[in-house]
């Protein structure tokens, strides 16, 4: 079956049924009126380096409420910070079926990643979490750690480069048994030799 196929920031139907959202910045409100007239089945939105800020957070929060069959939401390198998840991330529970959220490179440090960690639980189709490169350090790692516990679908977690340090990999390991993880990177975030 062949897919009608849409190029240049706007829509790419893939596979047999799949469809996914490919956009930049400035085709970000069209291609939100587009996905909210109608289309079914799971979608994809791929958001990475689109010079998103906390303004452009709030839009997309807005229009999440109506992406009930979102999958996959990547938002890697952008501006988010702790105020553009702010403000995106308690719309992520009107997404059941989001299985993969990748908020790399956002700035979002202690604060905006203790905001990703108090909504985890509301997230429970969630299997893939990454926020490498993000500055948790090591309370933002620890408050992460201890949501992991209700994360009962979560299988993998990019928590690379986050200045986590031995404090915030110890509490983290000591969360990992509750948590049912097949990969874990934990690479760039100066442990101790002795893994302490």
């Amino acid at each position: 079956m062949n897919l009608p196929r849409f190029k240049a920031t706007s829509v790419e139907l893939i596979g047999s049924g799949f469809r996914r959202r490919d956009l930049s910045c400035h085709f970000l409100n069209a291609a939100v009126q587009a996905c909210t007239r109608g289309w079914q089945g799971p979608h994809l939105f791929q958001l990475s380096l689109a010079g998103l800020g906390s303004h452009e957070a709030s839009q997309i929060a807005g229009s999440l409420r109506s992406f009930t069959m979102l999958e996959h939401l990547d938002l890697s390198w952008n501006a988010l910070g702790s105020e553009g998840i702010g403000l995106l991330i308690d719309s992520l529970a009107s997404c059941p079926s989001l299985t993969c959220l990748n908020l790399g490179g956002n700035d979002l440090q202690s604060s905006g990643i203790e905001r990703v960690a108090a909504a985890l639980p509301r997230c429970s189709s969630l299997c893939t979490l990454v926020v490498h490169n993000n500055l948790v350090g090591q309370s933002g790692g620890a408050r992460l750690a201890d949501a992991l516990a209700s994360c009962t679908r979560l299988t993998s977690l990019d928590l690379s480069d986050n200045l986590l340090g031995s404090g915030g990999v110890a509490h983290l390991a000591a969360a990992l048994p509750a948590a049912r993880l097949r990969w874990l990177d934990l690479s760039g975030n100066r442990v101790a030799d002795d893994g302490t």
